[in-house]
């Protein structure tokens, strides 16, 4: 079997004509408007996907902020032994 850009997850047959649909966030997207729970206007949706992005960033990073590489899981561990070292007053 294939999968659209050769990755998974992949949401088979989604449009009933046999044809697939890769990538966490398309599927994500197109199952919400296809449930009613992508929002009612541009307003609700823009607003649905800013809750979606921040908990699939945050669960991406083990329950750790997404800001960028200083805020990763690594860094934070890393500036945890640092922060053992000499303190200023």
């Amino acid at each position: 079997a294939t999968t659209p850009l050769g990755k998974v997850p992949v949401l088979r047959d989604f449009d009933g004509k046999g044809n697939d649909l890769g990538q966490e966030t398309a599927i994500v997207r197109f199952l919400a408007k296809e449930l009613g729970f992508a929002g009612k206007d541009p307003i609700e949706e823009a607003t649905v996907d800013m809750l979606y992005t921040q908990l699939f960033c945050t669960l991406r990073n083990n329950g750790l902020t997404h800001d960028g590489e200083h805020y990763s899981p690594t860094s934070l561990r890393d500036l945890e032994t640092r922060a053992a070292g000499p303190q200023y007053r």
